[in-house]
């Protein structure tokens, strides 16, 4: 709950219930990110209409390598604050990643937030109780942390079913917009469910640079903002499927170079671009983990790395979201 220097808004929107969907990727010459939320759903199509669906994420500032996988004892109390408050659970699983990583790194900030959820002392003194019958309200404890968010959101006009009360609630959460536009993100990508909330397995182990983040836009590429990210690895280390499934392509063209593409589900799909080697065939079944091919530098490439991409529905969106060491 940092009070950090205002940004510039930028819309998004998220569905909440079983229909929950990523709808993020290219829009136009930017990176777009829509999510639909019943009435809100006709507004925000006018103002993609107006604003050409532009919503800029440069998801690589923000998103660690630690993945999206919310522990199971905290993902219960969320759910039951969700219950309790009608606060959606994907919406407490962001913030807490986001502010401690579920406990990891409780603070205090630099501005003096300290906790689970980096409350200021004044405002925990506001609405933190003792939620679980241990006589101390407790802002590092997720049990006592996670109900306190719930009454700030609807104290500061949170409500389900209108996007911008719900971007003012955050925003009086944490003074700042990109802030707003992570945690709803975030928030829609836990609704992918499923093998995704437990992370994509980093491909290429060994190898944690990034050269090139989801949406950066360079002279080598053109006004295209980038697809995917770029890890670099000398030519032939081996390159790993980053979850299960079946291959579906293999593939040789002038920008991806030599290719591979591995169906998850029906609606999402990883790429590997730029490989040396590919050691899979189309309608080959792989594990999580397994080696598939080999780094390279085909394509259009700017030296040898692995060009990582993630595509839900159709749409590109960062894989930053979804990877865990």
């Amino acid at each position: 709950m940092r009070r950090e220097q205002d940004a510039n808004p930028i819309g998004t929107a998220w569905q909440i219930g079983q229909a929950a969907r990523l709808l993020a990727g290219i829009l136009g010459v930017k990176v777009g990110v829509m999510l639909a939320v019943g009435a809100a759903v006709a507004a925000l199509l006018g103002a993609l209409a107006t604003f050409m669906g532009i919503v800029v994420v440069q998801a690589g500032s923000y998103f660690g390598p630690q993945g999206l996988a919310v522990p199971p004892d905290h993902l219960e109390v969320m759910i039951t604050v969700e219950e309790r408050y009608g606060i959606p659970w994907q919406v407490l699983a962001a913030i807490a990643r986001e502010e401690s990583s579920f406990g990891q790194n409780m603070g205090p900030s630099s501005a003096g937030a300290v906790g689970y959820c980096q409350f200021m002392p004044d405002t925990w003194a506001a609405y933190g109780r003792d939620e679980n019958g241990d006589g101390v309200a407790d802002p590092y404890d997720y049990r006592d942390c996670l109900p306190a968010v719930a009454r700030f959101l609807l104290d500061h006009g949170w409500r389900n079913d209108d996007l911008e009360a719900q971007r003012q609630a955050l925003y009086a959460y944490n003074h700042d917009w990109s802030y707003v536009d992570r945690i709803l993100v975030v928030a829609a990508t836990y609704g992918l469910g499923g093998e995704w909330q437990g992370g994509l397995k980093w491909p290429v182990p060994g190898y944690y640079g990034i050269s090139s983040y989801f949406g950066q836009v360079d002279e080598a590429r053109g006004p295209t903002p980038h697809t995917g990210i770029d890890i670099p690895a000398p030519i032939g280390t081996p390159v790993h499927a980053a979850a299960g499934g079946v291959v579906q392509a293999v593939t040789m063209d002038s920008i991806c170079g030599l290719g591979i593409v591995i169906a998850h589900r029906e609606n999402v799909r990883t790429v590997y671009c730029h490989l040396s080697e590919a050691w899979v065939a189309p309608g080959q079944a792989v594990q999580q983990g397994e080696v598939i091919g080999a780094v390279g530098n085909t394509g259009q490439s700017t030296g040898p790395h692995l060009h990582l991409g993630v595509i839900v529905d159709g749409k590109a969106v960062d894989p930053l979201l979804f990877l865990e060491v």
